[in-house]
């Protein structure tokens, strides 16, 4: 789930994405369910509001510079 989150804050494509994180496409929007209810979000809609919070955009500013 944390690689998925890294690999949307990334803008990678989501047939990429899909491999990366070895995810079926049928299953994949039980996978955004599953994630939004552990952060407890209020609904799928809500993860990407999350992962822009200023928050992820200093984890990801500080991942990017490492790489």
């Amino acid at each position: 789930e944390l690689k998925w989150c890294y690999l949307q804050l990334l803008g990678i494509e989501q047939a990429d994405l899909l491999t990366l994180i070895d995810c079926k496409p049928v299953s994949y929007s039980k996978f955004k369910q599953r994630l939004a209810q552990k952060l407890q979000l209020a609904d799928v809609s809500m993860l990407h509001q999350f992962l822009h919070a200023e928050g992820m955009k200093e984890l990801k500013d500080t991942y990017t510079h490492k790489v």
